[in-house]
Formats: structure tokens, sequence, C-alpha cells
């Protein structure tokens, strides 16, 4: 049990006992950033946190997990989240797609503009050629 899911129970001071938390993170944050940049804190203009209670609220993980949906075995291979929907035009891509994490959000965007442009997801690749 994390401290922000202990929050879960106590619905009266969730927001005040969750901004707390947040609050004091974002200072351990801003110090060790301060450490390394001296000066650094007076510049920023604005600072937000998310959290697992942040995912949960704003894309509807499971358990505010940062790699998508939960992966049971419903939700993988030929069940998973597809990326065209049933609206025309309308494509999909990210990691609650067709896998999870940042590859999996990859594949799913490669996946979608192949689609969307009608050719292969390989014909989309090529290799960068960096100079050094």
């Amino acid at each position: 049990m994390t401290v922000f899911s202990a929050l879960d129970d106590n619905k009266d001071c969730r927001e005040d006992v969750y901004a707390g938390h947040k609050e004091r993170i974002i200072e351990k944050l801003m110090n060790n950033v301060e450490k390394a940049i001296p000066g650094a804190k007076d510049h920023v203009v604005q600072m937000e946190l998310g959290t697992p209670k942040t995912n949960q609220y704003y894309i509807n993980s499971t358990n505010g997990n940062v790699y998508g949906t939960e992966k049971s075995l419903n939700q993988i291979g030929p069940f998973s989240y597809k990326n065209k929907s049933e609206d025309q035009g309308l494509y999909l891509c990210g990691a609650s797609t067709l896998s999870h994490g940042v590859g999996g959000a990859t594949h799913s965007g490669i996946e979608a503009a192949a689609r969307i442009l009608q050719c292969r997801p390989d014909e989309l690749l090529y290799p960068i050629r960096i100079k050094i």
C-alpha cells in the first residue's frame, strides 16, 4: 500500500492530505535540482507533480500505473485494443492499445500512422544517420 492508495479510504481529508504529500515530494525534488543547479528554484515559474492518483483520474490506468491498461489474458494479442476505432477516421495509439510501455506506445503509433497512410509500417521506418 502506498501513501497515495491509503488516501482512498479517507475521502474527507483526501484532498488536503494528498496536496500536502505532493508539496513535500515537489520540495524534495526541487532541493535535489538546487544541489545540481544552484539558484534553479528561483527561476521556476510552474511546478506540477503527477502521481499514480493523477494517472487513475485522467487516464483511468490500472492502479495508476504508467504503462496503460492492465494486460490480462483477455486484453493481449488478438484481444487487445485495436488502432482503428468504430468511428470512421478515428485511430487509437498508446500504451493501452497494442502493447505496454514506451515500446508498445511507439509500435501502436507506427501502426496507426500506417493505417492512416495506407502503407506498411516498415515503410515509415528508416535509419537515422548521425554525424559524429
